[in-house]
């Protein structure tokens, strides 16, 4: 038995690939093909191949929209998870609407689980003698760490646990991290990892939060930020918030007062997917050509009152045919979001003991000689940077001769 997927935007290609592995020995080969990048292909596989069975995630702003709609009939089967009456005629699934509803239900979260037991529920609606399983909850959100088996479902759980497993807090500065739950579903989370570990590398301690990301702006305050709890709960809060999120991180402009609530700075991180490390330091602008790919992590300084857009991954220089990019971490992005975080501790926004200061500024040391490292014997002009923070305590003349006299 033979079945196509196409799929458009926001596939999840890792759980799949296991899904495939899985149905393979059961029989089913399952095949899937992006409407971007291999329409022709998808095509191509209807007319020479037997299809049992089109999964048809087709959205009518991509390439070939029609053309896949049209050859999509001649599979025995059909089913679309587009809008129906934009992205899908109303005629074009072979299942009833209850049918249509309740796969699309099985899709509905990242779940290895739930995906393949979406497809036996599909091939027994046309009549194979296949067992299936309900859905199962999946857990969307939560404090992540790579040295963790799971998510942790509370801040303090997340605090026990490296109370038990790590060093002992020492009045170390807490960095909040917010990412989405499906990089970690999909075990696509270098660069994630790779953040968490500079930040203990320079005696900050992480919490990293995952979520899916911007939800329906006519949900309830704490439906649409669920990631908010874990930082609001946090003791103490946070010195400042890193966030890894791509999209929109506010619904509406009224829900700027979360920010208010948190009252820290808020880094943009930026995931750099048309580019390589190596391509992104030669690029002199910093972002290249692929830059508008990026409105939203670009625009969020003036959307949404974050700061500092710093790229702290960048694509592998290959591509594999059937994973697609895959990031990896940006070193040279990575020191400079360091550098900024010590840039705010000198700026007061959290206060550590002399002996943790000393070994944070030994840390970033360390940090500056493993880039000289990379750099290697530099032979032309080369331009660095250090930041150095002074007030009006430290330099007389700035000390404001207009200030008013204090009342008696």
């Amino acid at each position: 038995m033979k079945i196509l997927y196409i799929h458009g935007h926001m596939f999840h290609v890792h759980t799949w690939s296991r899904v495939c592995d899985l149905l393979r020995s059961e029989g089913v080969e399952l095949h899937f093909f992006s409407q971007v990048h291999s329409a022709q292909a998808a095509l191509d596989f209807l007319h020479d191949q037997d299809v049992d069975l089109c999964i048809g995630q087709l959205f009518h702003d991509l390439p070939r929209h029609d053309e896949l709609l049209a050859g999509a009939q001649q599979a025995r089967c059909r089913i679309g998870l587009g809008v129906v009456g934009v992205d899908i005629p109303l005629d074009f699934s072979s299942f009833s609407p209850g049918q249509s509803a309740r796969f699309a239900h099985y899709l509905s979260h990242i779940s290895e689980h739930n995906y393949l037991n979406g497809i036996r529920f599909l091939l027994a609606c046309t009549g194979k003698d296949l067992s299936y399983a309900e859905p199962e909850p999946v857990q969307t959100h939560g404090v992540y760490h790579p040295d963790a088996a799971s998510f942790f479902t509370s801040t303090s759980a997340y605090f026990q646990w490296r109370q038990e497993r790590k060093a002992p807090f020492r009045n170390q500065p807490l960095v909040g991290l917010l990412c989405y739950y499906s990089q970690i579903a999909e075990d696509n989370c270098a660069e994630i990892d790779a953040v968490i570990r500079c930040l203990e590398k320079n005696d900050l301690i992480p919490l990293c939060v995952a979520s899916e990301g911007l939800a329906d702006s006519s949900l309830p305050l704490a439906q649409r930020y669920t990631w908010l709890p874990f930082f609001q709960e946090a003791d103490p809060r946070p010195a400042a918030l890193l966030n890894l999120q791509a999209g929109r991180l506010l619904s509406r402009p009224e829900d700027l007062s979360i920010l208010e609530t948190l009252n820290v700075p808020v880094v943009q991180l930026i995931r750099l997917h048309h580019q390589s490390p190596e391509e992104w330091r030669a690029d002199s602008g910093g972002l290249g050509a692929g830059a508008q790919s990026m409105v939203y992590a670009l625009s969020q300084p003036e959307m949404a009152g974050v700061i500092e857009p710093t790229a702290v991954a960048a694509a592998r220089a290959e591509i594999d045919a059937r994973t697609g990019l895959q990031c990896r971490r940006n070193p040279y992005g990575l020191e400079e979001m360091t550098r900024r975080l010590l840039e705010a501790h000198s700026r007061g926004l959290w206060q550590a003991d002399a002996e943790l200061l000393q070994e944070v500024q030994t840390a970033a040391l360390l940090v500056e000689g493993d880039m000289e490292e990379r750099i290697g014997e530099v032979s032309e002009a080369f331009q660095g940077s250090r930041v150095e923070v002074l007030t009006a305590r430290d330099v007389a003349k700035w000390r404001p001769v207009w200030r008013l006299k204090d009342r008696p």
